[in-house]
């Protein structure tokens, strides 16, 4: 069995003629006849949550494979570059599950305990299905054959037994017409001749390696025995015959070298003896230690910190050159061959020099639009196209990222972390669904408005429906560590509760009349049936698109209080109208619920429904006055967009979360500094709205 998966592997594929194959694109699942593997497997495996058995990757990966069609629905045909990725990465999905699946499969089929003969079987067919060049692992288990019969044995026993074996495979690389390097042991070497031999790591402790005795048996006992067992003075003498071998195997040239520090140890190290004495076998004296030292800085003046030779003409590549030519201090301008080598590296480092200016310019952002950028500008106004709320608030943080968010639509890269806790968005989305489903559950009841009386009933209520969202969630969002699934849980449970104890206190008269209702937005299981596709117009234009957690309509004067439930802390100062800009949406809310629903808007709020947040409440009361600041918010934020300003100018402490940090670099608030101000007057304006 193993032969003939050895001859299979060996087996070379029939050359195609390239011109009758299609063109093979990068996402394909089989390029030049060989399953890839692409970068992004590591991600979504993180992202799946994938461990335990095979069916447990085969549900997760089915559930990752959901969540992407989700978002994909989600997004419609709006926005044609996040359409695109996700399709990419359903497809790479798709490719990992045909690839990983029979694996885990056969993984899975091993037995517990068998004989050797039958382990080489089993692994031999798992190496020619996972490996593309299986060959130096069959070779392995070939040598393991005469065991055949040995057993049985388990997996414990085998893996100790091919661990070492694996982990130092050889495979000789294939003939190249123009040679190739031959990089191995010095044991390995014995026998063959080279034209060139590098010799690294000739310092003390390194090679020679330190000799120890066997502290089981002492050397003097060894020699007493007289069986031939090896001592000090054998192994001494066995480091000096690798290095004969290591010098002998040379032909034209020897080049031995030795780190001058140790890295780890923050330490410097000195050459070995052996260093020394090929030194002496090529000069016919020994070297002063001190000399050599300082021949060896001069051959190799490459430091940790700056990678480079000192003359450009001995870099080993580009990277080498351009820093060796930039590290000189003797010639002005030396890297200036750099601006004519790439456009883009010259456009960029023109760019961020201007950025350092008084005056602004488009190196900042959007500030002097031309004819072409103000006609695409005012496609994006506020009476022009619909924005949300929180898209809104973007612009009094920086508009910079108010142009890459709202405007691009650009989104951060998805990042690897730790699958250690539950993210605060997922966090929100589960108690926001917990919301939704506990309201509607005490509509069918009959148990709204919440009243003191019934708390104990509701309570037990959102326990059920807690329960329900978090099995019906487990599998698609629960880290890797169930514990950790189970802790966040438990501590939803307890907002849940105090949320409901806090609205039980509350006065009578709202009667709850739409639980999740939004507008402008794709229909949803978990909106309210009474959502509506059009945007919110409001009479000044605006087009808000969004949903509103809760809409209460007084009992008696028919007037409507708007809540928006929060999961995070209490902003300090609290805001009283936009917070700056920061804190558009209950207003925004409170307008939009009036267009649509016809009734006029009394109070919206701020709910902080949390332990975090201390079940605190922010009212807005909708008066004249508010409706006046909200509206000069919102004129002030068109009136940017209209006159093509839109730069990089972050608040105090709006770069330390951005998402967009990476595009503008961590300086932006310095650099803000130093411009004319006079250009920030809408700006500053927008933020002193209290």
């Amino acid at each position: 069995m193993l032969a003939r998966l050895y001859e299979r592997a060996e087996a070379a594929a029939p050359e195609a003629d390239p011109a009758s194959e299609p063109a093979e694109d990068a996402d394909d699942a089989v390029i030049g006849g060989t399953l890839q593997s692409p970068a992004v497997w590591e991600k979504l495996l993180v992202d799946a949550a994938v461990i335990g058995g095979s069916e447990r990757w085969a549900r997760r990966l089915r559930g990752l494979e959901a969540e992407f069609r989700v978002r994909l629905a989600d997004i419609g045909q709006k926005e044609e570059g996040r359409r695109q990725h996700l399709l990419c990465e359903i497809g790479r999905l798709k490719n990992l599950e045909r690839f990983a699946l029979p694996l885990i499969d056969r993984l899975a089929g091993l037995p517990r305990q068998a004989d050797w003969g039958d382990w080489i079987e089993h692994l031999g067919v798992l190496a020619a299905a996972a490996l593309r060049r299986p060959e130096s692992v069959l070779s392995v288990l070939g040598e393991l054959q005469a065991m055949a019969e040995v057993g049985p044995v388990g997996l414990e026993e085998v893996s100790g037994v091919l661990r070492d074996r694996l982990r130092f495979l050889r495979r000789e690389p294939p003939l190249r017409r123009y040679g190739c390097v031959f990089v191995a042991g010095i044991d390995e070497v014995r026998g063959r001749v080279f034209d060139i031999v590098f010799l690294p790591g000739l310092c003390e402790g390194l090679f020679p390696s330190r000799a120890h005795e066997d502290p089981i048996l002492l050397d003097v006992y060894r020699a007493n025995l007289n069986a031939g067992l090896r001592v000090q003075d054998d192994r001494v003498a066995a480091e000096r015959r690798r290095l004969h071998i290591a010098c002998a195997a040379a032909r034209a040239r020897l080049v031995f070298s030795y780190p001058r520090m140790d890295a780890v140890e923050s330490r410097p190290r000195v050459p070995s003896l052996y260093a020394l004495e090929i030194v002496r076998a090529a000069h016919g004296r020994l070297p002063d230690l001190r000399t050599f030292e300082e021949h060896a800085r001069q051959g190799a003046p490459s430091r940790l910190d700056w990678p480079a030779p000192a003359e450009a003409l001995e870099a080993i590549d580009d990277a080498e050159f351009d820093l060796a030519a930039l590290g000189r201090t003797d010639a002005k301008g030396a890297g200036n061959y750099l601006i004519a080598a790439n456009p883009y590296l010259a456009d960029s480092l023109r760019r961020y020099a201007r950025r350092d200016r008084r005056a602004w310019f488009p190196a900042d952002g959007i500030v002097k639009p031309d004819a072409a950028t103000r006609a695409v500008l005012a496609t994006q106004r506020l009476a022009a196209r619909s924005y949300s709320p929180s898209a809104l608030q973007h612009f009094a943080a920086c508009p910079y990222r108010f142009l890459l968010h709202a405007i691009y639509r650009f989104r951060p890269r998805e990042e690897k972390v730790a699958l250690e806790q539950m993210d605060p968005l997922t966090r929100g989305a589960l108690f926001h669904e917990a919301q939704f489903k506990l309201f509607r559950e005490l509509q069918s009841a009959q148990l709204l408005p919440v009243r003191p009386q019934h708390v104990a009933r509701l309570i037990e209520i959102a326990d059920r429906v807690l329960d329900s969202v978090a099995a019906e969630n487990e599998e698609k969002l629960a880290p890797a560590i169930p514990r950790v699934w189970r802790s966040e849980i438990e501590d939803l449970r307890t907002d849940l509760r105090g949320w409901i104890e806090q609205v039980a206190a509350e006065p009578d008269g709202w009667l709850p009349a739409h639980f999740e209702f939004s507008f402008g937005l794709r229909a949803d299981e978990l909106r309210d049936p009474q959502s509506t596709l059009e945007e919110a117009v409001l009479d000044n234009g605006a087009r808000l698109v969004g949903a509103i957690d809760l809409i209460e309509k007084h009992a008696t004067r028919g007037t409507l209080r708007i809540t928006d439930h929060k999961t995070g802390k209490v902003p300090q100062p609290e805001p009283a109208y936009v917070g700056g800009g920061a804190y558009r949406q209950p207003l925004a809310y409170a307008l939009a619920a009036e267009s649509l629903l016809g009734a006029h808007a009394e109070l919206s709020r701020l709910s902080y429904c949390t332990q975090r947040g201390g079940y605190r409440q922010i009212p807005f009361e909708v008066t004249p006055q508010r409706r006046a600041f909200f509206k000069q918010a919102i004129a002030l934020i068109d009136g940017e967009i209209d006159r093509g300003f839109l730069p990089a100018a972050p608040q105090r402490g709006a770069c330390d979360h951005c998402d967009y940090r990476p595009v503008c670099g961590p300086n932006e608030e310095r650099r803000v500094a130093m411009k004319d101000p006079g250009e920030l007057d809408g700006l500053q304006a927008l933020r002193n709205i209290p």
